[in-house]
């Protein structure tokens, strides 16, 4: 399974960038504590924006033609296009993460009744995104230039209904505007260097994209083929970015709910995503796309998804087209229970149960890889909730909670996970809500600030250790115990994840590992903390942490094992040989490519065992950034494009003999 999660467009100077914008300074620097600890989690997969009215055009080419953008969904203020596709893909490449990008399913300044459905915006996306550029010679010979931006006629109509403003009045308005926002004035109150309050004008700035007939093209239009290659290339970046995986819109179901726009109800969204997948593989068609569905346990999650998809075993055209399905998990109650935390505690535990419960069926009835691309723990939000209460989200029992689902995740078989927001982001995404890292002012002593919360502490033991083989897990006659295991089949190692959620009340546990044979050291890792389960580091810095101890022989376990109350428990166990044993070596024939470059991986499994190996099987991770070239394993092996695996199936191997596997990857 991967482990990742998202940033967003908006404001992005006060997370993953150094406000870049700042008096107009270039080129773009990333946060070095958000590189830091991305890569210590690590983050294996990146999700970009989360909206499905995002116009892409408006975030790439230089920083200083950009136009703002008045983006309601993050509150009511003008938001720079500082953090834009190139931006994104570099911050991938940056932390070795796989990008997952949401593709626009409308375009529209708001989300209204009537919108245009976005296949040829999500197209050109693509284009942009994948395809190689034509040249920029050959782009010159055709006279093709990049479209320019100005005020929309609707906003300044809006702003002053009576005035008609010239073209030249559209262009300086906007350059003003926009420069406000690049120098990062804090009011946004005054054009620098005068004194015209242009603060009603803020809102509702909303450019216009210009485009030349024959020469340019709007992102919304279509375009010779390659042009928007060749923007990228004009822009500086010649090499196509290869994003694999792209969402179609985002939780189209809720907007389709009673009163809202038809454009978000079961059947428009069939039929649209059906016509936006078609269109953006008609790019490229190597591409992964997935279409979203309400979460497993919300009230309409069956009838929205037996119109998009179809009632099973009879399957709709687009379920049929998408390569994977998404759904978004807001787990819990939003209050915490401040008289009783205990049966606060038992009730968002219980939640975790129900939640597989529900998933079993959808992954029975559905049977397509599975996408968790938002994915939190619920305090403090939606109508009649304490927004104080958000601070719970950022607690030990968060973490717990995490560690429960992980555990879940993994056993359904899902591809991926995202949790919701990394790091701060401007707007209704306020610091104290869904982040897992945080560089801020401590509200109470107003002292600077930096660290992780539980949840983070939580995903990175399980992006670490949660991966390989998962194996069958049970629990029996222990109340409140949630476990799973997995093997890494490289390393040779078993690693039991185990969450102790009794918040008082330490439990020794009978393990029984069937027929693994263990060895020593084993490795303990445990996620707790002193003062219980409302421990946080924000309150209490390096209150809740990670503590690292060695068992030196495995007979410790033979009487069971004492887990800690309020913890996550990770023991991570050698396995001795068993009577044929395969022990995998990997080298490369390059170690420094360039993008472009394919690289020749030799996979080497030797027997080191006793006995002849009648059969096994031999894995191998594509890594971060990289993609498989079908065709060059030898011997031909099995590929996952979603996990991003190649299977080799072995037998006949002779003890002390060995046998290579090859195949190619090409850098990204």
């Amino acid at each position: 399974m991967l482990y990742g999660t998202q940033v967003f467009w908006p404001r992005q100077g006060n997370g993953a960038l150094v406000a870049p914008y700042h008096r107009l300074k270039q080129p773009v620097t990333f946060n070095s504590f958000f590189l830091q600890m991305a890569r210590e989690m690590p983050v294996s997969t990146l999700r970009f924006q989360g909206d499905n009215t995002y116009y892409w055009r408006y975030g790439v080419g230089p920083y200083h033609l950009r136009p703002g953008t008045n983006f309601g969904h993050y509150g009511n203020g003008i938001w720079a296009n500082d953090f834009g596709t190139d931006e994104f893909v570099s911050l991938c490449r940056a932390i070795g993460a796989e990008p997952v990008v949401v593709a626009p399913y409308i375009v529209a300044r708001r989300p209204v009744e009537g919108a245009p459905i976005a296949d040829q915006l999500a197209a050109n996306w693509v284009e942009y995104c994948n395809a190689p550029s034509p040249g920029l010679d050959y782009g010159r010979q055709q006279g093709w230039e990049p479209t320019t931006f100005t005020n929309s006629a609707v906003g300044l109509a809006e702003w002053e209904p009576h005035k008609e403003y010239s073209p030249g009045d559209r262009v300086r308005f906007h350059g003003a505007a926009f420069q406000c926002i690049q120098a990062h004035i804090s009011s946004y109150a005054l054009e620098p260097g005068g004194q015209v309050n242009w603060r009603p004008y803020w809102s509702w700035l909303e450019p216009d994209e210009i485009s030349i007939p024959g020469k340019s093209w709007k992102a919304t239009e279509k375009a010779p083929a390659g042009y928007f290659a060749w923007l990228r290339e004009y822009f500086g970046r010649k090499e196509p970015y290869n994003i694999r995986y792209w969402e179609i819109g985002n939780e189209e179901w809720a907007w389709g709910r009673e009163g809202g726009p038809s454009w978000g109800r079961p059947a428009e969204y069939a039929k649209n995503a059906l016509r936006i997948i078609k269109a953006m593989k008609a790019v490229d068609p190597t591409i992964r796309c997935g279409i979203n569905m309400p979460g497993p346990l919300d009230y309409d999650r069956r009838s929205f998804q037996e119109a998009v998809c179809g009632k099973p075993p009879l399957y709709s055209e687009v379920y049929e087209a998408a390569d994977f399905l998404v759904w978004h998990i807001s787990l819990g109650t939003n209050r915490p229970n401040k008289d009783d935390p205990a049966s606060e505690y038992k009730a968002q535990f219980a939640a975790v149960d129900a939640y597989e419960e529900a998933h079993k069926d959808l992954v029975r009835d559905y049977p397509k890889p599975v996408f968790i691309t938002e994915f939190n723990v619920r305090y403090g939000l939606y109508d009649g909730a304490d927004p104080n209460d958000q601070v719970h989200m950022h607690r030990l029992k968060s973490g717990l909670l995490f560690a429960c689902m992980f555990n879940q995740f993994a056993r359904l078989g899902f591809t991926a996970v995202h949790q919701l927001l990394f790091a701060d982001v401007g707007g209704w995404y306020e610091s104290r809500l869904f982040r897992m890292i945080y560089q801020d002012i401590n509200g109470k002593t107003r002292a600077p600030r930096e660290g992780v919360t539980p949840t983070y502490l939580a995903m990175k033991l399980y992006s670490r250790f949660g991966r390989g083989q998962v194996i069958d897990t049970v629990v029996r006659n222990e109340v409140g115990i949630h476990a799973q295991a997995f093997r890494d089949p490289v390393s040779k190692r078993l690693r039991l994840f185990v969450v102790n959620q009794s918040p008082d009340t330490a439990k020794t546990v009978n393990l029984y590992l069937g027929d693994f044979r263990l060895g020593a050291p084993i490795k303990v890792y445990v996620l707790t903390a002193a003062g219980g389960m409302e421990s946080s580091n924000e309150d209490d810095p390096g209150s809740v942490s990670i503590s690292e101890s060695v068992l030196s022989s495995a007979s410790v376990l033979n009487d069971g094992y004492r887990f800690p109350p309020h913890s996550l428990t990770v023991l991570d166990i050698p396995e001795i040989n068993r009577t044929s044993q395969l022990d995998v070596a990997i080298t490369a024939n390059n170690t420094s490519p360039q993008p472009g470059e394919e690289v020749l991986f030799i996979v080497t499994a030797r027997n080191t065992g006793e006995e002849t190996l009648e059969s096994g099987t031999v894995e191998f991770s594509v890594p971060a950034g990289m993609n498989y070239v079908p065709g060059t394993s030898v011997p031909e092996a099995e590929f996952n494009p979603e996990m991003g695996m190649l299977r080799w199936q072995i037998s006949g191997i002779l003890p002390g003999h060995s046998r290579q596997l090859r195949c190619r990857v090409r850098l990204r």
